[in-house]
């Protein structure tokens, strides 16, 4: 009689002893062992080759911590490896035994008893008192024992089928890539004759297993995942804003970011808006993203909260003075008290060297405040101003809001940086083509994803608005606009009464916004927003804070949405503009944005004079909606308005900026450098008048 023989793809054998993690509600069993480090190249796994990993939603812990700094493996630890001069020892390298479904290319939930495991036999002549198989893993122990936590449980002998189990590192990621390396096609005396200490995780409860809840075994894992790398090695800026919960900035700018991947926008709608980070490039470590699906980066966006909070990030936490600075400046920017920060850092001022360290309370009202007053105002600006809200919509209607999407351009962009073509980043772009493009359900491939980035840096070519320089300019152009009170903007109000918008209560949901249309009147909200039944509600500072930059923002991108609209070349850099005393070409963004002999200045101080542009556009339209929206205004009206030391505040805000713009480092003067003529005051403020000028008349204020 024949019988069928089931051919097991087997690991090595691994001598194990067993321990646990126990407390109230959990327990964790791990077994401690060696393998060679051919056996680690080989069985062991790197996170970014978990099956079906493109379509977890990774939290921003998640997806920090599994990625692999290649730079760093082949320049630092691997040639550490190989250097026969010093001694080599690595720590443990902590693997999670996972559930594998071959077939539908994915991680499981558990070695539950219906999953038609097929473990492996363990070979002998070794005589084992017990023997059990957890799915697809074969333990023998060499005693006895009635329970995980008896003496007899405590060493043993196992193996696992490679094709159902997936031994993910969740600790030690780097130290792992770097034996993969070493050991790809090796020969050398260190591969074969070393061994690596490993911690295998089984999270099963014949070996001990227990967790309140009964979570599914990839929460486990990313939980573990978070905890056991955290705080592993000293990260980047860009990672520490997204990793540090103990850095007012860094809980800021978490305030404005989702806390996860998303295939959707939804998180730009509701009462606590976050901008999905899709939109956001949160792995590039830079601050540049005039290519690429984004709208702006993680340090675009610190840097604009620093802007915000005006304060810097802390750097030593034991200088009491410019801790004092920070605490003031949150409260004012705020409207927070930190009144315990206070007393606190004068207290430990007395005891010097003892580090300030902000409380959970401190933080929690911090970020609250951040995120009621600033980060809805952030959020609208870069959704809603229309280059950005077309970039969304674009690619909204393309599908590369998808996470296969997000997680292509992530590892396309690491492949087209790397400077090994047949590299490590190059060969995980080509396994990640090759699995969503032979999947049975959804496939894609490489050329229609490139379709889609090219469609999306089409769309971005050549505007001014997805340019760093840009972006902050119009940053710091709302700043400075939101500064006014609902006062002085009441100021530019008519005597006769109008029907006014009360934007406090004005709802913005990003799927129904729609832009500016020119001549829609625009009018500020009232000193305070009022409740459903007319009453006014009494507020804090922060309240207060709220309603006005709730109502400026609105204005802000309004104004300037509307400019867009009437002027189409507002933000190409070789924008011109008509000069009635001049003949020739005339550059709109000369001195500001556009370089003498051509291209964009992408220095600070272009970004501080192109502000001002912002700033002073946003203010005429501000004026006319004011004043009388349906009907033309004189715009020498409003220019000799600016010139009154006792005119309306706004006026009289667009003014100061007109002076620092006319003096000889700022636009004027940079204009007449530029041909060549001596600086001249009220030359160089002509050339402000007739830009804006030109911009009233195109739009019809």
């Amino acid at each position: 009689m024949s019988r069928k023989i089931v051919d097991i793809p087997a690991t090595a054998h691994f001598d194990f002893l067993h321990g646990s993690y126990s407390s109230a509600k959990w327990k964790i069993p791990y077994f401690v062992t060696t393998v060679s480090l051919k056996d680690a190249a080989e069985h062991l796994h790197l996170t970014s080759e978990i099956p079906g990993s493109e379509d977890i939603l990774w939290s921003i812990d998640e997806l920090y911590q599994r990625d692999i700094n290649w730079n760093r493996v082949e320049r630092q630890i691997v040639p550490y490896l190989r250097n026969a001069e010093v001694p080599q020892f690595f720590n443990a390298i902590t693997i999670a035994l996972l559930p594998r479904d071959l077939a539908a290319a994915k991680i499981g939930d558990g070695f539950d008893d219906a999953g038609g495991w097929n473990p492996p036999k363990l070979e002998s002549p070794p005589s084992y008192e017990k023997v059990v198989n957890v799915g697809p893993i074969t333990l023998g122990f060499w005693d006895d024992w009635d329970g995980p936590h008896d003496i007899g449980f405590r060493s043993g002998r196992m193996r696992w089928n490679k094709d159902q189990v997936f031994g993910v590192a969740i600790d030690g990621q780097h130290r792992l890539a770097a034996i993969k390396s070493l050991a790809a096609g090796s020969v050398d005396p260190a591969v074969s004759n070393s061994r690596v200490p490993v911690i295998f995780l089984l999270f099963d409860e014949r070996v001990g297993f227990q967790a309140p809840g009964r979570p599914e075994t990839v929460e486990i894992l990313r939980r573990l995942f978070i905890d056991l790398n955290k705080h592993s090695q000293t990260v980047s800026r860009g990672r520490q804003i997204l990793l540090d919960d103990r850095d007012p900035h860094a809980v800021c700018v978490r305030k404005i970011v989702a806390e996860r991947l998303s295939n959707t926008i939804d998180s730009l709608d509701g009462p606590s808006p976050r901008m999905p980070l899709s939109l956001i490039d949160w792995h590039s470590e830079q601050a540049k993203f005039d290519t690429g699906p984004y709208i702006s980066t993680v340090l675009g966006l610190d840097w604009a909260v620093t802007k915000i909070l005006g304060t810097k990030p802390i750097s030593d936490w034991t200088d009491y003075v410019a801790i004092e600075k920070q605490i003031k400046a949150l409260i004012y920017r705020l409207g927070v008290t930190l009144k315990d920060a206070s007393a606190r850092l004068q207290d430990q001022a007395a005891l010097s060297m003892t580090p300030f360290v902000y409380s959970d309370e401190d933080l929690t009202e911090i970020s609250d405040a951040f995120a009621s007053v600033w980060s809805p105002a952030v959020i609208d600006l870069f959704t809603k101003f229309q280059p950005y809200f077309d970039l969304v919509s674009l690619r909204d209607g393309e599908g590369t809001l998808s996470l296969q999407f997000q997680e292509w351009y992530r590892l396309y962009e690491a492949k087209e940086k790397e400077k090994n073509a047949g590299g490590h980043a190059a060969q995980n772009y080509g396994k990640f083509i090759q699995r969503v493009s032979s999947r049975e359900e959804n496939p894609i491939g490489e050329t229609t994803l490139q379709a889609q980035l090219y469609k999306i840096e089409s769309f971005k070519r050549d505007s001014l608005a997805f340019n760093v320089v840009f972006q902050r300019a119009l940053m710091e152009g709302l700043l400075e606009y939101a500064k006014f009170d609902s006062a002085q903007v009441d100021e530019l109000a008519p005597d006769y009464e109008s029907e006014s918008i009360d934007f406090a209560e004005e709802q913005w949901e990003f799927s129904s916004f729609a832009p500016t249309v020119e001549g829609e009147e625009v009018v500020v909200d009232s000193e305070y927003a009022s409740s459903g039944n007319g009453s006014t509600k009494s507020s804090t500072r922060a309240d207060e804070m709220k309603v006005q930059t709730e109502s400026r923002v609105i204005e802000y991108v309004r104004s300037l949405n509307r400019i867009i609209s009437a002027v189409p070349d507002f933000l190409n850099i070789e924008m011109k503009f008509e000069h009635p005393e001049r003949e020739g070409t005339h550059l709109f963004w000369l001195g500001s944005l556009r370089k003498p002999d051509g291209g964009i200045d992408f220095t600070q101080g272009a970004s501080t004079r192109a502000k001002d542009i912002l700033f002073i556009a946003a203010a005429m339209c501000l004026y006319d909606d004011r004043l009388d929206p349906g009907n033309p205004s004189d715009f020498d009206k409003f220019w000799s308005e600016c010139r009154d030391p006792n005119g309306p505040s706004v006026c009289r805000a667009v003014y100061r900026a007109l002076v620092r713009q006319s003096n000889d480092q700022a636009i004027g003067g940079r204009i007449l450098k530029s041909r060549q003529e001596e600086y001249n005051c009220d030359v160089a403020e002509e050339e402000l008048y007739w830009r804006f000028r030109y911009l009233w008349e195109s739009v019809g204020l």
